[in-house]
């Protein structure tokens, strides 16, 4: 049997509706994006405690900051979910799935 491959290293220009397991996942993007959440979520402990107890203003944005983090990381593990997770399932068999998922 040959297959298509299912990865590819450069941005689609159009993400289908219902992925097939031969759909491409662009994984190159995904490191960058991997990257960038760590080292957000390593460096907002840090700013929560350099904001003073009394700047609301600086505190305000700090939380808008987290917010913004989190509701990407939250859209970015539903692609996941979505584009990437079928696909590695489908290659290797459910015996192989996580028990979670």
């Amino acid at each position: 049997m040959t297959m298509t491959p299912a990865v590819a290293t450069s941005s689609p220009a159009e993400i289908p509706a219902q992925p097939t397991p031969f759909t491409p996942t662009f994984t190159r993007d995904m490191l960058v994006v991997h990257q960038a959440f760590r080292r957000e979520f390593r460096l907002l402990p840090q700013l929560v405690r350099a904001t003073p107890t009394a700047d609301l203003a600086r505190a305000r944005v700090v939380a808008d900051h987290l917010d913004v983090i989190t509701e990407l990381l939250h859209h970015h593990h539903g692609g996941e979910d979505r584009l990437l997770w079928p696909q590695l399932l489908a290659r290797v068999g459910q015996e192989s799935a996580p028990s979670c998922c």
